[in-house]
Formats: structure tokens, sequence, C-alpha cells
């Protein structure tokens, strides 16, 4: 049986700085059955320019007009000519071995759907962390999801009629795709596997959020969580373990809302979610103590006093 092909998947907007690393690591993958397809999104700096290098060993398909990011992606969906597909943003990079270590731990391709492996985050300052970390990563997928440890885009590999059945990318949660995705597939009952060896990188950026953004990011997240419990609550997949991940994410997003000075919409939630056991507390144990004594509404008060210092 030939070894299955793979299209390594490049997305690029304006991507002159980072696209040339990118699409290295995508020919410097050890699968020998592999095609490099980028869709340039519109570019109008020397993205372009920097991919016809390697006219010849990349696929370029070049859009004028910005298309978006879900559309790009479902672009190189369709136009792909392999079996599994390895989406990577142009501003992230893949070891060497990521598509061989998928293949490598399994004969079963049938019985497999996506491919998931820790990824190495990297700040602006060069540190790294692994997501999942070595700690968490054999925890149910699930849980995984919900407390946001699953890797980002370039950490999984995609059977691509399993992308394509599912309905590909939608951009109706832009800071979230990959979370959304994810979901989506989980909901469709897909099969993940596990790969334990730290396969891409993801360059990410930790300043503030601008207001307007953060509040877009809170309820986007929201709003997959909130799909997500309704499809566990209508399946009966509920458990007691699954309660507390789901408690702990709306925690956080309440403590998020409170934040960005939404303290009614958070004290909402908070109520909300305590009257259905999907509610859990996880903060420093000072917080959890004032919680208990003074309820949520005084604790962030309290905790926005700490912020203006």
């Amino acid at each position: 049986m030939n070894p299955p092909t793979v299209t390594v998947a490049i997305p690029t907007y304006n991507g002159e700085k980072t696209i040339e690393k990118a699409i290295l690591s995508a020919l410097n993958q050890s699968w020998p059955n592999k095609e490099i397809l980028v869709i340039n999104n519109g570019s109008t700096d020397k993205t372009a320019e920097i991919i016809e290098r390697f006219r010849g060993a990349v696929l370029h398909v070049f859009f004028k007009e910005k298309i978006g990011r879900a559309k790009a992606r479902n672009e190189a969906l369709q136009r792909a000519n392999g079996h599994w597909i390895q989406w990577l943003d142009h501003d992230d990079y893949l070891e060497p071995n990521k598509i061989k270590n998928h293949f490598s731990l399994t004969t079963q391709l049938d019985a497999i759907d996506v491919f998931y492996s820790p990824i190495i985050a990297v700040s602006p300052e060069g540190k790294e962390k692994y997501v999942p970390s070595a700690k968490t990563m054999h925890k149910p997928l699930l849980s995984l999801w919900f407390s946001s440890e699953l890797p980002q885009t370039g950490g999984y590999l995609w059977k691509k009629e399993s992308a394509i059945k599912i309905g590909g990318w939608r951009d109706d949660a832009p800071l979230f795709d990959d979370y959304e995705l994810v979901g989506r597939a989980i909901q469709s009952n897909l099969r993940f596997s596990l790969t334990p060896i730290p396969g891409a990188y993801w360059n990410y950026r930790n300043k503030p959020m601008p207001h307007a953004q953060a509040l877009d990011f809170i309820n986007q997240k929201k709003k997959c969580m909130d799909r997500m419990v309704q499809w566990l609550i209508q399946t009966g997949r509920m458990d007691p373990e699954l309660q507390i991940e789901i408690g702990k994410a709306y925690f956080l997003i309440a403590r998020w809302l409170a934040k960005e000075g939404k303290i009614e919409e958070a004290v909402a939630l908070e109520r909300k979610q305590k009257a259905v056991g999907l509610f859990y507390v996880d903060g420093s144990w000072r917080y959890n103590v004032s919680y208990s004594l003074f309820g949520f509404f005084a604790t962030e008060k309290i905790q926005s006093l700490f912020r203006l210092r």
C-alpha cells in the first residue's frame, strides 16, 4: 500500500516576514508523499515574490482580493490533492517529522479522522511551552477543549474527506476558528488520535487586546461553549468530571467579562451557570476565600481595585 499523500496548506496574507520559514518547514517534511499548497489571500507586500522563489515545488494560488481566512482555508481544502491535509499558518512552522510521527504510530488509518499532537507555543520573548502540557496531554479530548488546552491549527492532521464532511472552516467565530472547527468535529463524532510528540511551533502574541476585540473574543468562545454544552445534554454525554471542566471554563468567561467592565453580565452568567451546576470557582486561595465570604460581585470589585494599581 502506497503511503497516503498529504497536502500542507498554508494560507497567507502579507506574510513576507515569515512565509519562507513556513514553506521550508513544509518542504522539509520527512514524509515522502506531500504537496505544498499556498493560498495567497490578497497580499499587498512581497509575499507573492517570496512564494514564487519556490516555483515548481509549491503550488501558489493568488487571490487579488482578500477573501478571508476561513475561505482561504476552504479553498485549500477543495484544491488539495492529498488524502490528508495539514494546515499551517504563515507565521508558524513544523518539525521535520511532524507528519511522519502521526502515521508511524498506527496502521489503522481508516479508523482515524483527525490526528492531534502538542504544539510548542513560543512567546514574543522566545519562551516555549507545550500545549497541551505533558501533565494534561492524556486528559479526555472534551476536557482539553473546554480548558482551551488543545493545540492550535498546526497541531492537527485532518483526513480531507472528514474535514469536508463537517463543512470545513467557518467564519462565525474568527478569533476561535480552530476551536470552533474541532468542537464541530467532536459533535460530528469524528475519531481523534493523539500523537504525543510535539510537531508544530506556534508564535503567539501576549499583548492586551483592545476592549472591543476582547469582548468579541469572550463572546465567540462563549458561543462555542454554549453549543457544546447543549449537544452534551441532548446526547446524554455529560458526566461529573466534565461538569467541573465546563464550570471552570464559564468561571473564566465571567472573570474576563468583569475585567472588561461588564460586571453585570458577568454576575448574570455566574448565576445562570451556577443554577445548572456548571460554574466552578478556580481562582487563587485568596480569591476562593473572598468568593465564599462575599460572592462573585464583591470579589470582582476587589480584584478591579488591585488591577487599577
